[in-house]
């Protein structure tokens, strides 16, 4: 008894667990792209000569490339290698919440800017009408601004037509030139004021730009690095972040917009908590093709800035941001991570005090760099020319081969990199000039280490310094990203798109048979095995419990195959109990056999059947995880937990409930059908002599083969789809009943749905003729059998409803 109760604590345990894990269902259950929609997109690696060891590249290339997409790691976007040459990138499409708090984002937006922007024609239109002021005064400055320019303007009007009189009366050019040096200082006024008012005009994407940087809030430290805590109410004191320093900018400079600008930040907020990837394929593309520009930058000392003023750069840093300074020799570079420029508390206080100061003392103590700080970025000076850079912008195409770990001279751990020919020649004649100097490693337009050239570089580079092994790590996977460029094919070599209300379908089909299979099964075990089948039923039960507990536990997602996967461990798992069952009610049949003891020796008789069923199918499950796409791979997931959870429940559950069924309730039958009526059981053991009929059976399967084997030669790759051929495959949906043309629908079904027109999927005017009536336009053969190259196109048409 007492080994009874720990078994049941345990049984319950584990379910308490599963249960707890899948709370709540909307956040917990995570659902792939062919679920609620979502783009799958496939890249090429290339790999280098002589990889020893391709999946470390792999992992190492994802793990750049999650930093550069999805660096907060808020996004719900998954990249997992593919065979050995090859990485799978999938990310989910808005669904209808994250839509319409997008478009209220992107109202608020285009409202904002139709009130903060000044259009120069719409401007010019004002003026003449008289109605500039009224248009686009606003508040503060601006209002004082354009009400001068509205005066200038009529001023200049007014100078115009002073001089057009004098010239229709006649007037000398001596009296003339009084009057045209007012048009001509009027003109002046004007334009300059024009100008200031046209500066005025808030341009979209600051103001975007302002909304993504970051929220974060940095603590306020004393001079000792210690954190500053308010003294009445306890709370840590923390900066403003990037993002309130540039957006309070913002509401200063336009005082009469500050409402519709917190209203604009609301609005965005509330799309981007909800926002799981990115609004279009696309943009990520774009991303994903423009990661790993790795570029190398002498980085201008400030002990010696030849060349350049950093006062004067510093100003216009200041007044105009880092992108529109006016040196061709330097510019302007924002720093990654800050994390990586201080070790203690005492130099980050320092930095946030004097970020100029911290950066500019002269090495080997200081760091001899000139530096500064705007809205709470950090930025460092560096030489842009092409005798003092090595990028991606000239004729020669280079990249970094590999990268490592290793130590230097003294012992101590440094980072190595390789370069191809071409690379190591630029950067040979970048360091050669400048050995003692310090060299930045700029990524993606930021900086990321600025280490000291000891030595004249060429192919082969070692980077050294007093590194943990954090920085070690986060140097090689820099260095590393800039070989991506050479890795990564530019554009993705399949893309699987499926839209939002595709991806509903699939999942309202796809639980709907899984409750189908559940009920017809459960409905079955039951009228055939009685109290038997209600234990199936419970062991079924717990079954969907511990599969979809431990997927939300793992933080796995269900895919369209992954839910097959359940429906096929449904199957699975009420065939171990038949065995048990049937072996069981063998005992009973063939003797007065106590059925304790018929229950000890039918889960004996059986176990090693159902030992060797699940083991056969969890390796062919390895294999499908190990080599197969991310759906796929859902299959293999969910129908290897499924197994797992059989074993456990078939072999262990139901076991201790017929123990508590025999030894705590004493009962002593166990009724079946086939034994209440023992008709079927004859019925189920027919007199029939299968051996001697093995010749016709031998014949009909020879039949068989040999036309099976007919019809897969006679179609040929026709039968494969695209995902096995190739192709593109569309999927069409029919258009709403609306005959009278007034955009709304002129029918709806039981459920309240518009009725859709129906299309016969066949003949002259179904879906399969136009869809080849189509194609003859972009790839004109003759109607018959496809070329083995030839894209396919499936065109499946919604039935009406």
């Amino acid at each position: 008894m007492r080994n009874l109760i720990w078994k049941i604590l345990l049984i319950a345990g584990l379910l308490g667990l599963f249960v707890l894990s899948i709370y709540p269902p909307g956040e917990r259950i995570r659902l792939g792209k062919d679920l609620r929609g979502g783009v799958s997109l496939i890249y090429a690696v290339h790999m280098p000569e002589g990889a020893t060891d391709p999946q470390a590249i792999l992992t190492q290339v994802i793990t750049v490339l999650q930093e550069r997409v999805n660096p907060k790691g808020v996004l719900d976007i998954s990249m997992q290698p593919l065979g050995q040459d090859r990485i799978e990138i999938v990310m989910p499409v808005p669904n209808e919440e994250v839509r319409t708090l997008r478009i209220a984002y992107e109202d608020a937006r285009d409202a904002l800017l139709r009130e903060a922007q000044i259009p120069p024609s719409q401007l010019q239109t004002a003026l003449e009408t008289k109605q500039a002021v009224q248009r686009f005064g606003g508040q503060g400055i601006r209002r004082q601004r354009i009400t001068l320019l509205q005066e200038a303007y009529d001023e200049l009007q007014s100078a115009w037509d002073a001089l057009d009189k004098a010239e229709q009366a006649g007037d000398s050019p001596q009296d003339l030139r009084p009057l045209q040096q007012a048009v001509a200082d009027a003109e002046v006024d004007f334009d300059d004021l024009r100008t200031q008012v046209l500066r005025l005009s808030l341009d979209r994407s600051r103001m975007e730009r302002a909304l993504r940087l970051s929220d974060k809030r940095e603590p306020l430290r004393d001079e000792s690095g210690k954190q500053i805590v308010d003294a009445i109410t306890g709370e840590l004191l923390t900066k403003p972040s990037q993002r309130d320093i540039e957006l309070q900018n913002l509401k200063d400079e336009f005082p009469h917009l500050a409402d519709d600008l917190e209203g604009v930040a609301v609005a965005y907020d509330a799309y981007a908590a909800k926002r799981t990837g990115f609004d279009d394929p696309q943009d990520l593309m774009r991303l994903l093709r423009g990661a790993g520009v790795l570029e190398f930058h002498i980085a201008v000392r400030a002990s010696d800035p030849q060349g350049v003023n950093p006062d004067d750069l510093r100003t216009q840093l200041a007044e105009r941001g880092p992108q529109n300074t006016d040196s061709l020799v330097a510019g302007w570079f924002p720093i990654n991570d800050l994390k990586q420029w201080y070790d203690t508390p005492q130099q980050l206080a320092a930095i946030q005090a004097d970020p100029i100061g911290f950066f500019s003392q002269p090495r080997p103590g200081g760091l001899d760099l000139v530096a500064d700080e705007r809205d709470g970025q950090y930025y460092l000076l560096l030489y842009i020319t092409d005798q003092k850079s090595m990028t991606h912008e000239g004729d020669t195409k280079w990249s970094i081969v590999s990268t490592g770990i290793t130590v230097d001279r003294l012992g101590r751990p440094a980072i190595s990199f390789r370069l191809d020919a071409p690379g190591g020649a630029l950067m040979n004649r970048l360091t050669g000039p400048h050995v003692g100097e310090p060299m930045a490693i700029v990524l993606d337009g930021q900086v990321y280490s600025a280490p000291t050239l000891q030595s004249q570089i060429g192919s082969q580079g070692v980077i050294t310094g007093t590194f943990s092994e954090a920085e070690l790590s986060y140097l090689t996977r820099v260095l590393a990203a800039g070989s991506l460029g050479a890795r990564l094919s530019p554009n993705p070599i399949a893309i699987n798109t499926l839209g939002p209300s595709i991806g509903e379908d699939n999942l309202n089909r796809g639980l709907n048979a899984c409750l189908i299979a559940i009920v017809a099964v459960v409905l079955f075990m039951m009228v055939y095995y009685f109290f038997a089948g209600m234990v199936a039923a419970f062991a079924l039960l717990a079954n969907g419990v511990f599969i979809f507990g431990f997927m939300a536990f793992i933080n796995g997602t269900f895919t369209l195959p992954g839910l097959a996967g359940i429906v096929l461990t449904i199957g699975m798992a009420v065939d171990a109990n038949v065995l048990i069952y049937e072996r069981i009610r063998e005992e009973l049949v063939s003797g007065d056999v106590d059925l304790r003891v018929a229950i000890r020796v039918g889960y004996g008789k059986a176990l090693s059947t159902i030992i060797d069923a699940n083991v056969t199918n969890l390796i062919v499950c390895f294999v499908l995880f190990r080599t197969a796409t991310t759906e796929i791979k859902g299959f293999a997931l969910t129908l290897s937990i499924g197994i797992c959870a059989t074993l456990f429940t078939a072999l262990f559950v139901t076991r201790v409930i017929y123990e508590l069924y025999t030894d705590v309730a004493k009962f002593r039958r166990l009724p079946m059908l086939p034994t209440v009526f023992p008709g079927i059981d004859r019925m189920l053991h027919p007199n029939i002599d299968w051996i001697g009929m093995r010749k016709v059976f031998w014949v009909l399967s020879a039949l068989g083969i040999v036309g099976a084997v007919t019809l897969v030669a006679a179609r040929g790759v026709d039968m494969f789809d695209t995902e096995l051929r190739g192709g593109v495959s569309v999927t069409i949906r029919t258009a709403v009943i609306d005959d009278d043309r007034d955009g709304e629908p002129d029918l709806f079904d039981q459920r309240g749905e518009p009725v859709r027109r129906w299309l016969p999927h066949t003949g002259q005017d179904g879906v399969e003729t136009r869809v080849r009536r189509l194609a003859t336009l972009f790839d004109p053969q003759p109607t018959g059998r496809r070329r083995s190259n030839e894209p396919a196109c499936s065109a499946p048409c919604a039935a009406p409803g």
